[in-house]
């Protein structure tokens, strides 16, 4: 970006303007990196739709200061700050670099995507950005070949990939092409898949870094990829993927590029072979163990027969009910097996996800997502009274996680306002929503998890149905609560006594929270009082 017609007092002017407005904004100039990390979580945080037009300083008329490069540090990963010739003053033209533009755009790509709750955004990115480990990526995502065709869901795709790695939650990219397991493949029809699979290579990673994200491709030949071939192919050009050498990979990731990796392996006698797609995408993630493995098509996740997409898949709970289904073909099955095998290998906290390409934030980071979740959890049923219910484990259950005992007539005064128990199926984690008299928003009167179901995704399971099926809930926790920094995540506000915390979520009039803090304030305790019991703490959630 240049100055044009403007002399050295302007300059001067224009660089202590910006270095000024910067530091209003909270900027560390001595460490712009700082900046970087803590601003754009700051932005998505307190900004709601009203508020977003603020972003679009570049429409003033009058006055109008060169933001499209300080932007940068909002959405792009700028690792120096920018000098007086890169911001101006002028009121008549401003001139934008295509990268500050684009990087702008990112951002409010980002905001229309995921939606007007900026809590819901910082919620999972606390959730996301907990490795500590470089080398460890977040995600391991396959793009299906089709995507490769939509130029507009490629740019949406690339867009979040890129919005990812700026906020530390590294990618690697598989890509290639299903192929069925009767296919064969000749020479021929390897060196055109090999041919397309470099081409677009080439168009993710120029995707990729015009979105300010860096990439590598790992082309053939470099050994990540060892396969060997199967015999009975007549032409032997179809392989089976034997091992994954990670070494290039961790060296993308420790060097903060995205690696780009496509579907053709070698054998050990250096002979290139075709491999299915998927099949490498998964284990690619059983060597890297991310928190997500996305699936990416053009279609979205897996649609039932009233062509509504299945939110999410609990395995193996799930499974079998899954594959009676109807519209469940030979294709489905197989991809549906192999999900589950690829999560008996994966750390309890991973999941796999079938998503469209250019809904990535929204599935991301928003509580609805966009596809189809899978992942391995605890069968949890619902019941609209205790009539099935055995009322000696569930009291044990409440007992253990709270290391509290009940009182003899909790059961009695809860089962006339009970609108939904959430109940795990060896009773390891339970969820008790009532309707209180005269109180419109339904109240959460007990939450709690076994210790040996702690760190399995159960609770976060069981709240994800809860939250699915409760727009507004309250709640309250004793002030000495372990688990209460828990809640907090999850809530949207809270109030205290210094006995008490009470929590909600979903409110539209703030006013209703005085309502709820008393009601919740007069209910009756739940437990016997401490000195009445002794029982040796087991869990606390």
């Amino acid at each position: 970006m240049c100055l044009c017609n403007t002399d050295d007092s302007m300059k001067k002017s224009a660089r202590n303007l910006s270095l000024s407005i910067l530091k209003m904004r909270g900027c560390n100039l001595y460490n712009p990196e700082r900046f970087y990390q803590t601003m754009p979580l700051q932005k998505l945080r307190d900004c709601s739709r009203a508020s977003r037009p603020k972003l679009k300083l570049l429409q003033s008329t009058d006055f109008r200061l060169g933001w499209s490069s300080m932007l940068s540090y909002v959405v792009g990963p700028q690792c120096s700050l920018y000098t007086s010739e890169q911001a101006y003053v002028t009121a008549t033209h401003v001139n934008t670099s295509e990268q500050s533009l684009e990087n702008f755009n990112d951002l409010k790509r980002f905001l229309d995507t995921v939606g007007s709750d900026p809590k819901e955004v910082r919620y999972w990115m606390k959730q996301f950005q907990r490795s500590t480990d470089p080398l460890k990526p977040f995600c391991v995502v396959l793009i299906e070949d089709d995507v490769f065709k939509r130029p507009d869901m490629l740019s949406h795709l690339c867009s979040g990939l890129s919005f990812l790695q700026r906020n530390e939650m590294k990618s690697v990219i598989v890509h290639g092409e299903r192929i069925p397991s009767c296919e064969d493949i000749s020479l021929d029809k390897l060196q055109e898949s090999r041919n397309t699979f470099v081409r677009n290579s080439m168009i993710l990673v120029n995707m990729l870094e015009a979105h300010g994200a860096k990439a590598r491709p790992l082309f053939t030949g470099n050994n990540i990829l060892v396969a060997e071939k199967l015999h009975q192919c007549r032409f032997g050009m179809l392989g089976q993927l034997k091992e994954v050498n990670t070494n290039l990979i961790k060296w993308c990731l420790g060097s903060n590029h995205i690696p780009v990796i496509y579907s053709i392996g070698e054998s050990v006698q250096g002979q290139l072979l075709d491999l299915d797609c998927l099949s490498t995408a998964q284990r690619v993630a059983e060597e890297l163990e991310p928190i997500k493995v996305l699936q990416l098509n053009t279609n979205g996740g897996i649609q039932s027969a009233d062509n509504q997409v299945i939110k999410q898949v609990n395995m193996p709970s799930d499974l079998d009910g899954l594959l009676a289904q109807s519209w469940c073909n030979e294709e489905m099955t197989e991809r549906i097996y192999s999900i589950s095998r690829l999560l008996d290998r994966l750390p309890n906290q991973s999941s796999v996800v079938i998503t469209s390409a250019d809904t990535l934030l929204q599935e991301l980071f928003t509580h609805h997502g966009s596809g189809t979740m899978f992942k391995n959890t605890e069968r949890i049923h619902t019941y609209k009274n205790y009539d099935d219910v055995d009322l000696n484990r569930l009291y044990h259950l409440i007992t253990r996680s709270f290391h509290r005992r009940l009182r003899a007539e909790y059961f009695s005064q809860v089962i006339n306002n009970i609108d939904t128990l959430y109940l795990s199926e060896n009773y390891n984690a339970v969820a008790v929503i009532t309707k209180e008299a005269g109180i419109e928003v339904p109240y959460m009167d007990k939450f709690g998890v076994s210790s040996q179901n702690q760190g399995q995704g159960t609770a976060e399971m069981l709240w994800q149905m809860v939250r699915q099926d409760y727009q507004t809930l309250f709640w309250r926790s004793r002030h000495t609560n372990a688990i209460n920094p828990w809640y907090f995540k999850r809530s949207e506000g809270s109030w205290s006594n210094g006995k008490w915390i009470v929590f909600w979520y979903g409110l539209s009039d703030p006013k209703l929270s005085y309502e709820l803090v008393e009601h919740a304030l007069s209910l009756p305790e739940s437990f016997v009082s401490e000195a009445d019991h002794l029982i040796e703490a087991e869990d606390y959630h």
